[in-house]
Parts: structure tokens; sequence; C-alpha cells
């Protein structure tokens, strides 16, 4: 599962709208159980980002990233689970 946190996390740091490179350095992965890695960031501009404002437009960095990864997330889940029922 690391792999393909690593893997969400690149394409987070590719789609982020670098100004300053902040947001986009600090998103981290921190795994919280063996099938659950949560990846974000503590900075709290993030959200509006990502989805915009009544002033800033959305520049989402997140959700195409997940779109992107959608199917490799996929495999790697099925091919997890397969190992685990061995």
């Amino acid at each position: 599962m690391h792999d393909t946190a690593q893997f969400i996390l690149m394409l987070i740091r590719f789609y982020d709208p670098v100004k300053t490179g902040f947001l986009r350095d600090s998103y981290q992965k921190e795994s919280v159980e063996q099938l659950h890695i949560i990846i974000g960031t503590m900075l709290n501009y993030a959200a509006f980002i990502e989805f915009g404002t009544h002033k800033i437009a959305p520049q989402a960095h997140v959700t195409p990233a997940f779109h992107q990864a959608f199917e490799f997330v996929k495999q790697r889940v099925i091919e997890r689970a397969e190992e685990m029922s061995r």
C-alpha cells in the first residue's frame, strides 16, 4: 500500500499549482494501520486552492491525482487482497 500512496502523493505534487512550492511540499503520507494510509496536508488553505472560493477559481490538484491513480489503486488493492487470502 505504501507504493500506491507514494504514487498518489507524486501525482498530487505534480498537479499542485506551484507558486512558492510550500503547499506542494507540505503533502505527506502517514500509515495508520497496515491497510490504512492517510495522504494530506496540515495547511488550512489547501481546500480553498482545491475547490476555490467566491474570490478565486478552483485549482484542483488532489482530485485529478486520485482520478488518474484510480486504476493503479484498484489493481494494487486486488493484488493485496489475493496475497492476504493465501
